[in-house]
């Protein structure tokens, strides 16, 4: 099986959560497996590509997330031209693998649901008391 994980955030540049990590963990196990696993992240320093813990790595040097899901396409066409993927998934958030799948109609999309990033964002700008938290319980 041929893979390819589609995420701005991994680790240790741009993978500051929980999607970054999911990445990396999976990518990892699937490569234990011998599946044939290539990541795709964001990074703002260079774009490079490298075979480590047995899946490869291809970043991308972008700014920002959206920035990342428009120069991401090129990456994954070269790697895709080589040997085609059996498979894509990526996180909703921003979209990461919108334009490859658009580009790719035929291509399998997983698609990893996180939480919504109107919510995320909704709560880290409440403050609760700590005492109120407590009577939750």
């Amino acid at each position: 099986m041929r893979i390819a994980f589609i995420s701005y955030e991994f680790p240790p540049e741009t993978g500051k959560g929980g999607i970054g990590t999911y990445v990396k963990q999976i990518a990892a196990a699937l490569s234990v497996l011998s599946w044939d696993v290539h990541v795709f992240a964001g990074s703002y320093s260079s774009g490079f590509s490298q075979k480590k813990e047995g899946y490869w790595i291809h970043t991308i040097q972008c700014n920002n997330a959206h920035e990342f899901a428009l120069k991401v396409v090129d990456g994954f066409d070269h790697y895709h031209t080589i040997e085609k993927f059996d498979l894509i998934e990526s996180a909703e958030i921003n979209g990461n693998a919108l334009l490859i799948k658009k580009k790719y109609p035929d291509l399998p999309l997983v698609v990893r649901l996180h939480a919504p990033n109107y919510l995320v964002e909704n709560l880290k700008n409440r403050y609760l008391p700590f005492f109120a938290s407590c009577d939750l319980y």
